[in-house]
């Protein structure tokens, strides 16, 4: 659990929950099927190979961003665009599928209010 400051939050191999608080975080939720939540301020969410099937919550749309690995799991993603392109709605959420089982889902966010500024691939 993050506080008012910006923290670097790490999960680890299982499923982990974490909360960045109110600061601007950066939050990998590494392996495993994870809940993330940002909180207030700027918060970058990074992603790489075998993430899981992981949650977001809380994201904010032209505030927050998605870093994903370049190519994750053999998934072709290699551009911002990629990743939009990517982006499906999915019962009141987006999904976006990363490739190998592994995938994010934005609770209460819909594709329309994403742009390719909310993504950057590495």
């Amino acid at each position: 659990l993050g506080g008012d400051a910006g923290e670097v939050l790490r999960g680890g191999k299982g499923h982990d929950s974490i909360n960045g608080g109110d600061g601007n975080d950066l939050i990998y939720g590494g392996q495993g099927n994870d809940t993330l939540a940002g909180g207030d301020g700027v918060d970058f969410f990074i992603f790489e190979a075998a993430s899981g099937t992981d949650i977001v919550t809380g994201f904010q749309a032209g505030t927050d961003k998605l870093f994903i690995s370049s190519n994750a799991n053999g998934n072709g993603i290699f551009t911002a665009e990629q990743v939009l392109a990517a982006a499906m709605n999915n019962g009141g959420n987006v999904v976006i599928d990363l490739g190998g089982s592994n995938s994010i889902t934005l609770q209460g966010v819909a594709v329309a209010e994403l742009t390719v500024a909310d993504f950057a691939v590495a």
